[in-house]
């Protein structure tokens, strides 16, 4: 049998990992089993039905990010947000879900902004300053991002004021929403993280925080 294999940094998935009670009782899926608690730091007989169902369809409908970096600043402010998320929307807590993937995508644009800083012209204090749709316009008009990254960037922001802000938006779609929004904050990371993963971007960074 030929399984789809999917090894990721937001947790290990293939097709063997779709039913808990084999995961749990078949001996030959324990490296299976042991790399998904190594994600969730949970034992998997703790995880109740709905919890594990939620990691399957994430885990189905998000984007592989195979590749890790070494570097703190990638790790710390980008992938580690965006693991979190996954974890939080596993366990129910949706709006969670969305305010994570929501400051993925404001620290994946701000580390955008200060890699590719020549074209863009801005001081140190003025980066932080700026709002991410802002960010966002100034990375499509340099041709850092394409129109779906646009598109994707500014959707993120607006479902996170949607459930925030806005106290006439209901919750009874919640879970589909985080779901989408996880599935397209994976997409950004999937395109753009392999990106920005080079020494001369890590180098413009760590100049950007020495001169704070």
């Amino acid at each position: 049998m030929n399984n789809t294999f999917k090894m990721n940094l937001l947790g290990y998935f293939d097709d063997s990992c779709k039913d808990i009670n084999k995961l749990l009782n078949d001996e030959a899926l324990e490296s299976s089993r042991q790399r998904i608690e190594y994600f969730f730091n949970k034992p998997l007989k703790k995880f109740t039905n709905e919890e594990f169902n939620r990691y399957v369809s994430s885990s189905q409908s998000m984007n592989n990010i195979g590749l890790g970096s070494a570097n703190e600043y990638i790790s710390e402010k980008l992938i580690n947000p965006l693991a979190s998320s996954k974890r939080v929307f596993c366990y129910g807590e949706f709006l969670a879900s969305i305010e994570l993937c929501a400051l993925f995508a404001e620290m994946l644009a701000a580390f955008l902004i200060i890699s590719s800083n020549e074209k863009h012209k801005l001081k140190n204090n003025q980066i932080d300053k700026l709002r991410i749709t802002e960010k966002v316009k100034k990375l499509k008009k340099t041709k850092i991002i394409t129109d779906t990254h646009e598109e994707i960037f500014l959707f993120l922001h607006e479902e996170r004021r949607k459930f925030y802000h806005h106290w006439y938006h209901g919750h009874e779609q919640i879970e589909k929403a985080a779901l989408n929004v996880l599935c397209k904050s994976s997409i950004l990371a999937s395109d753009l993280l392999d990106v920005i993963d080079k020494e001369e971007n890590i180098k413009r960074v760590k100049q950007y925080l020495d001169n704070f």
